[in-house]
């Protein structure tokens, strides 16, 4: 059964619209998590760097270096920028999240056709300050706090 149009509708009271399970839970991602995109960097503002500093943080140019389940972020050759630099969008209010490790889940924001993984999600270990093509799944109490 596909689901994408019952669940978008669906309110916390609402009876489950699936008649094999009674007690389906159904969580609503807006309710206990924020999705953002990572940093606009605007056209030829980064700066970028592979050695890290105080001012160059931990860098993910976007989702040619994920599989589904894993980041190969030690494989780019530029793995820092300057945070916040002349950015064009740094995202400040995320930057607490985005420096601190296993804060976030990292998702492709665009698909790729012609593989069979058309979704790839990672938790983030290290604390990527990631590009605006990756969406960042961000539970709602680590931004509260």
């Amino acid at each position: 059964m596909f689901l994408s149009p019952v669940l978008a509708t669906l309110s916390p009271l609402a009876p489950s619209p699936l008649s094999y399970s009674s007690s389906l839970l159904v969580v609503i991602l807006g309710r206990v998590a924020y999705v953002r995109n990572g940093i606009i960097t605007g056209k030829e503002r980064e700066e970028l760097s592979s050695i890290e500093s105080k001012e160059f943080r931990p860098w993910l140019n976007g989702p040619t270096h994920m599989e589904p389940y894993l980041i190969r972020w030690g494989e780019q050759a530029l793995r820092y920028i300057k945070y916040p630099g002349d950015l064009e969008r740094p995202r400040r209010r995320l930057e607490r999240v985005f420096a601190a490790p296993r804060a976030k889940i990292l998702v492709n924001s665009s698909r790729f056709p012609d593989s069979p993984w058309r979704l790839y999600a990672a938790v983030d270990d290290i604390g990527l300050f990631p590009r605006q093509n990756l969406y960042c799944i961000i539970p709602i109490r680590l931004v509260a706090e």
